[in-house]
């Protein structure tokens, strides 16, 4: 079992700073220090989609104290780090700590002959620092349902393989997860630290509903993280793809959780393309070359709040949106349901429609479970 410690952090003030303190427990002296934060997009800190600022800065100041070297690397889905640390207020920040917001740079090719889908991956030449911080952020995603610590390691992916990445696993959720892992294979951060004082629920992680969790976690190990935050936010590891999929690969943790004992109160909103279910998702891999209309969530573009702005033209892997009319449009032969379309629109422009059928063996099989 790996530790985690998990203390309740009910707003974005100096207990977040004794928090971050407490994490590090290590000797950063003379040690350059990769810390990644979750930009999926430039968003200001009230969206609850990106890791706050009070966070990232009381990271950095702790990391200097013991006389390491930090600088912030991220690859966002949309648009650069840069970017997305000006609209949060970052960049003033790192300016005032003198702490350097790098941007792509270089990349190497790296082999690991134990994964599963990706045995190569180009990873960037900034991580081979001495020692990497991940600062995840608690926020539902609606293809693996959450995306907590293993997943924000597949921000130092380069847009181009992500999209790749996107396209060879499709809709297979399981896939998916197996990427991730391989992805965290590749680029282990010595220490996660989630912000989860203000996360997200339902669309997440961009169109979802802010609410206050009010607690941080921090560990060595990604995996035992995932799994204590898994049970504080009232999910199961059976019914999130990567928590199931670790079990699978023996690459598991389970958390030795000390610190304060989380409540959160009603169990988190879950996204409507999501079903965890694994019993659901055999169903629908037998059925789906025959009745994919069935039972298919899909994204569905409000023209009324479409701003023209075709990230979703850009970010899609399977080229299924091109604009027409100044408008994108679905080709819906050609989606695969990986819903990064929804992901990085800034306007809550794409909603996940469920068909009635969907809908309805779902709560059939949720109530079986129970």
């Amino acid at each position: 079992m790996e530790k985690v410690l998990i203390r309740n952090v009910e707003n974005y003030d100096l207990k977040v700073y004794d928090f971050v303190k407490d994490c590090f427990d290590m000797d950063l002296k003379g040690k350059s220090v990769l810390v990644k934060p979750n930009f999926l997009l430039a968003k200001d800190a009230s969206s609850a989609v990106i890791t706050h600022p009070v966070v990232i800065e009381a990271v950095l100041k702790v990391i200097i104290e013991k006389g390491g070297k930090p600088f912030i690397y991220e690859i966002p889905s949309i648009g650069s780090a840069l970017n997305a640390a000006k609209k949060c207020g970052v960049d003033k920040i790192c300016s005032d700590l003198d702490v350097e917001i790098k941007e792509l740079g270089e990349f190497e090719f790296v082999e690991n002959s134990s994964n599963v889908h990706f045995k190569k991956l180009a990873v960037p030449v900034a991580a081979k620092a001495d020692f990497i911080v991940s600062l995840a952020k608690l926020k539902t995603h609606s293809l693996m349902g959450l995306t907590l610590g293993v997943k924000n390691m597949f921000g130092l992916v380069k847009p181009d393989n992500r999209n790749q990445m996107h396209f060879k696993t499709g809709r297979d959720r399981d896939a998916f997860a197996h990427m991730l892992i391989d992805v965290f294979n590749f680029v282990k951060p010595d220490l996660t630290i989630l912000d989860g004082v203000v996360g997200m629920e339902g669309n997440g992680p961009s169109n979802g509903v802010p609410r206050k969790f009010g607690f941080m976690a921090c560990s060595k190990s990604a995996f035992a993280l995932d799994s204590a935050v898994v049970k504080i936010v009232g999910q199961k590891d059976s019914e999130i793809p990567i928590q199931r999929i670790a079990k699978e690969r023996g690459v598991y943790e389970e958390a030795e959780v000390v610190g304060d004992h989380v409540y959160i109160g009603k169990t988190i909103k879950m996204p409507d393309s999501f079903t965890g279910s694994p019993i659901f998702g055999k169903v629908q891999k037998i059925s789906y070359p025959l009745a994919k209309r069935l039972f298919d969530a899909k994204p569905v573009i409000v023209l009324d709040k479409c701003v023209s702005c075709f990230n979703c033209i850009k970010i899609c892997p399977a080229k299924a949106i091109s604009p027409k009319d100044k408008k994108p449009v679905i080709d819906y032969s050609k989606c695969i349901k990986c819903f990064c379309c929804h992901e990085v629109c800034p306007e809550d422009a794409i909603k996940i429609h469920k068909t009635y059928l969907r809908r309805f063996i779902e709560k059939r099989v949720k109530r079986s479970l129970k």
